[in-house]
């Protein structure tokens, strides 16, 4: 695809995402000039006509259409096409005429038009789509800066089950989902260290994946696999690193996305909420505070009377008690995605052992009566917390007693 083709393409959808149908009308016709068999833009600008009530122009931009599938060898759509123009003008008499010797040639019975249906599905792309770039990401930028996203743009087709990254992968790329979707998945934190993979999220048209590595430089936290054919854009930390510098509002929409993904994180890969839905974990994050502490802090002391219930999203953190005689005995480590304080949430007794900030920490926190709702719609939960107080309650017994 030509470069100036693909402007005129990123300013049509510029301009339909802002719902000025008129310029983005025009920016289509533009592009057609370019490639005038371009299926794809073809069926926005008929889309776009009809949406705006032109019907007579919507007509015969459907019967265009109709006469590219046919040369494409596509009857059965060229005829749904036609179908499709003559329920916006029955008595165009090309369209009649059309579709009369396409049935005929196919062979199919002449169907009744619906005018009142307007679903448009049946009408298929049957080439790649041209760059567009509907992201949030770039939704601010000007027809001139899309340009320049555009020339360093990598397109990849990826057919389903393909797998784009793996959770470990050292890449740090940044992903656009054009059509189709991805699955993420992640690995769920257990006390046992099995592995446990868990849905984070499925991603569409428009979404973006891979800014975990590229804003913190750390190996991949998820997988992401293709759930059907689809059209993924790449662009390259170095690429993106340029972007960012000409548009800093990038960057600045970029880690808004981060941070609310990241704590979304921390809740997938718990054990205790990995297998809440994606938007019950939504609703689930609004009832947590994020607190954050510095290497050293002081997060519980032990006999302290309080029954937060906490998640590390970031950081390492000591649990240590004081025996009889005074000697301090550290009796665990924490880490990422792990979480503490269930065994005063669940008995109601002071804390039972000192948790110490080992290095710069970020902890979400939420409280008993949040808690107990959630326990109410979810009771696996308890059952988790129990076996995970049984479990650390042995291990401090057997550490207590060394």
């Amino acid at each position: 695809m030509s470069d100036s083709k693909i402007a005129l393409y990123l300013a049509a959808e510029k301009y339909r995402l802002g719902k000025n149908y008129k310029k983005a009308i025009e920016k289509y016709r533009e592009s057609l000039r370019i490639e005038p068999g371009d299926l794809a833009i073809i069926k926005k600008l008929s889309g776009l006509l009809e949406k705006e009530n032109r019907d007579e122009e919507a007509a015969e931009s459907y019967l265009y259409m109709a006469r590219v599938l046919v040369e494409k060898e596509n009857l059965e759509d060229a005829i749904a096409t036609v179908q499709r123009a003559l329920a916006l003008k029955p008595d165009n008499p090309t369209g009649v005429t059309l579709l009369q010797e396409l049935q005929e040639e196919a062979t199919i019975p002449i169907d009744v038009v619906d005018e009142e249906d307007d679903d448009q599905d049946q009408i298929k792309d049957l080439e790649t789509p041209p760059v567009q770039l509907d992201t949030p990401l770039f939704k601010d930028l000007n027809e001139e800066q899309l340009e320049t996203i555009i020339n360093v743009i990598t397109t990849q087709k990826v057919s389903q089950d393909t797998i784009i990254f793996q959770e470990g992968d050292t890449s740090d790329s940044l992903y656009i989902v054009s059509e189709g979707s991805v699955e993420v998945r992640t690995k769920v934190a257990r006390e046992d260290d099995a592995k446990k993979d868990t849905v984070f999220s499925v991603l569409e048209s428009g979404q973006f994946f891979g800014e975990f590595a590229f804003l913190t430089g750390k190996p991949r936290v998820a997988t992401v696999t293709a759930r059907e054919d689809s059209v993924i854009y790449t662009l390259t930390k170095t690429d993106l690193d340029d972007i960012i510098k000409k548009y800093p509002e990038v960057e600045s929409r970029l880690f808004l996305f981060y941070k609310s993904r990241a704590l979304d994180l921390v809740l997938a890969k718990s054990e205790l909420f990995h297998s809440f839905a994606v938007e019950e974990r939504r609703e689930l994050l609004e009832r947590f505070i994020l607190k954050k502490y510095a290497a050293g802090d002081l997060i519980i002391r032990e006999g302290q009377e309080d029954d937060n219930l906490f998640l590390i999203k970031k950081g390492t953190l000591r649990v240590e008690t004081t025996k009889a005689k005074g000697q301090k005995i550290v009796l665990g480590t924490l880490e990422q995605h792990q979480f503490f304080g269930e065994i005063s949430f669940l008995t109601r007794v002071p804390r039972t052992a000192d948790v110490v900030a080992d290095t710069d920490a970020e902890l979400l926190y939420i409280g008993r009566e949040d808690l107990e709702q959630i326990i109410t719609k979810h009771p696996h939960v308890k059952n988790t917390l129990e076996q995970f107080q049984q479990s650390r309650a042995m291990e401090t017994l057997k550490k207590m007693m060394t």
